[in-house]
């Protein structure tokens, strides 16, 4: 295809990775690197994407903008946006619910522009049947967008449905992987309580996999912890919306609380991180 330009909103860990694929395809592809932290301008100069001054400068210079940012901040990027009077094409692949993705789809037309829903689901994409990105939305728009990452590591899919469809798909989806990762780690903290944690590994290894099986996996729970918990409140309020209780998306988000500290730090001690989790619970 052509190459287009395209703006990315912001180049996080996927989101940089994302940038680079792009790049590879032959786009070229600009952030704002304002208010930005030194470890995201790293990862974007890394991957070679071009910084402009200012949001409106990005917003005036593309065609496509892409928003991968914590789903808490997502409304907020697509309200700056409109209000800078972006009027292509807007690619919100967050991880917000389907009632958060119809405002700011509300907002994004009304500025004259249009919207792709997007959802990434799997690691950030370094080798290929690992990550997929859904779709939803005019077909004339997802095809665009499928496009963009043809022969990628990336595997696209354009679902039936409508704006909002992929981000329903997201929060069905983390709301029983992230919630399956605390849960798992709350019956470890009891069953350290009791001395029987290498006991319930063992068991949890000869009948399932893998949340309960890998205890060690919790230190990369504990770093994901301040991104997971906003998306399991989004997941929440999908709930209740359609009349279905919350309690245990509430709950996961209350524990995740307890590991913000380990932000991006990937190497906590498991024993550590289950003291906390009681601990947490007794500072209440």
């Amino acid at each position: 295809m052509t190459p287009r330009r395209i703006g990315l909103l912001h180049p996080g860990s996927m989101g940089a990775r994302i940038g680079e694929i792009l790049r590879a395809g032959g786009h070229e592809v600009l952030y704002c690197p304002a208010g930005r932290s030194p470890r995201t301008l790293r990862r974007a100069q890394d991957a070679g994407l071009r910084p402009v001054d200012r949001l409106e400068e990005l917003c005036e210079g593309t065609q496509i903008l892409m928003s991968l940012c914590p789903p808490e901040a997502a409304l907020d990027v697509a309200q700056a946006v409109a209000a800078a009077g972006f009027t292509g094409l807007y690619v919100d692949a967050n991880a917000v619910n389907p009632e958060r993705m119809r405002v700011i789809d509300g907002l994004v037309t009304k500025a004259g522009g249009t919207i792709v829903d997007g959802c990434l689901i799997g690691p950030v994409p370094t080798r290929q049947e690992t990550t997929r990105l859904y779709l939803a939305g005019a077909a004339r728009l997802t095809g665009e967008i499928a496009t963009l990452f043809s022969g990628s590591a990336v595997q696209v899919v354009v679902l039936d449905g409508q704006v909002g469809a992929a981000s329903a798909l997201k929060i069905a989806h983390s709301s029983f992987a992230k919630t399956s990762r605390v849960l798992a780690a709350l019956a470890h903290a009891l069953a350290a309580e009791y001395g029987v944690q290498q006991a319930l590994t063992d068991e949890a290894r000869r009948r399932s996999r893998p949340a309960l099986a890998e205890p060690d996996f919790f230190a990369t729970v504990a770093a994901r912890a301040w991104r997971w918990g906003p998306e399991l409140a989004q997941a929440a309020e999908s709930y209740r919306t359609v009349g279905l209780p919350d309690t245990m998306l509430r709950g996961a988000e209350e524990l995740l609380r307890t590991w913000f500290e380990h932000k991006d730090l990937e190497h906590a001690q498991v024993d550590l991180l289950l003291r906390e989790l009681r601990s947490g619970q007794d500072g209440r």
